[in-house]
């Protein structure tokens, strides 16, 4: 399966005119908007298209940063010339997403589109980690006068509070789930036709031959009565061959589908990653609801 890494969208409405300077904060969300010629009537954090007000997310998690009817970028034959960039800085400092203008496209043609909105979005991986708080801060200006607007917000990575994880001898950076058909992370609940991932990421400690790892992962699936819905002991099989170590420290993974079974209501998803040559091993289990 792709990795997960940075992506940024945007989608855009316009409107101008003059604008003195202004400073705004959300209590709530922390999310500091300060104007210079720019202003902004409304900024606040969605996903799905809901709001929400809780600034810590899951890896693998997508939100966006929304500004509502933003007013006072400069008018050239109706149409305006915005830049931004983007920069998302980690609590200790280093740089982990750096964007150049994300409005390049628009320097000859400018945009007519009124009103304004912006709505530049984050999805969380590589090389954010869980544990750690980011800032996000968005820089936005007029190309053909002299407003500005800066925005910031500090926003925390946390791990699946539903995946339970031991490991021996073994350590991963990552474990979340994700949905195939929705493409987006999954916290507890899946639909029954939906294919649900268990991915491990930054695989370390198991024993390397070769530039050479020979894994076993199994999978479980028991339902709220002790049930088991599926069982596979070894869905690697690598035999002598083995896979390639970095291949292998990237990204593993394991899938189920329950449309098979119609299976609705709770139910345990246990994925074991061992090595076959020392006695690392990792074991991920997650507790879900089939709707």
């Amino acid at each position: 399966m792709k990795n997960i890494y940075f992506f940024i969208a945007l989608a855009i409405v316009f409107s101008g005119c003059e604008y003195n300077k202004s400073v705004n904060k959300d209590l709530l969300t922390g999310i500091i908007v300060k104007g210079n010629g720019i202003s902004v009537e409304d900024t606040y954090l969605s996903i799905d298209d809901k709001k929400i007000t809780r600034t810590n997310f899951i890896f693998g998690e997508k939100f966006f940063l929304n500004f509502d009817d933003i007013q006072g970028l400069k008018k050239e034959n109706g149409r305006v010339f915005p830049g931004m960039k983007i920069l998302v800085i980690s609590s200790a400092g280093d740089t982990v997403v750096k964007s150049n203008d994300l409005f390049i496209e628009y320097d000859k043609k400018g945009i007519s589109r009124s009103p304004l909105m912006l709505m530049p979005d984050i999805t969380i991986g590589k090389p954010m980690k869980s544990g750690i708080e980011y800032t996000f801060n968005v820089y936005l200006w007029d190309k053909k006068g002299t407003g500005s607007l800066t925005s910031n917000f500090k926003f925390k990575v946390e791990a699946n509070k539903n995946i339970t994880v031991e490991k021996i001898k073994a350590n991963c950076n990552e474990i979340y789930l994700f949905s195939k058909e929705n493409n987006k992370v999954i916290n507890n609940k899946l639909k029954s036709n939906e294919t649900a991932y268990m991915n491990f990421e930054g695989i370390t400690g198991f024993l390397i031959t070769d530039g050479r790892v020979f894994p076993g992962l199994s999978v479980k699936l028991t339902d709220n009565k002790g049930h088991v819905l599926y069982n596979e002991k070894d869905l690697l099989e690598s035999g002598n061959d083995g896979f390639s170590a970095v291949d292998f420290e990237d990204k593993v993974f394991a899938n189920i589908n329950l449309s098979k079974n119609n299976y609705k209501g709770n139910f345990s998803f246990e994925v074991v990653l061992w090595d076959k040559k020392s006695d690392a091993k990792i074991t991920a289990k997650a507790l879900l609801t089939a709707e």
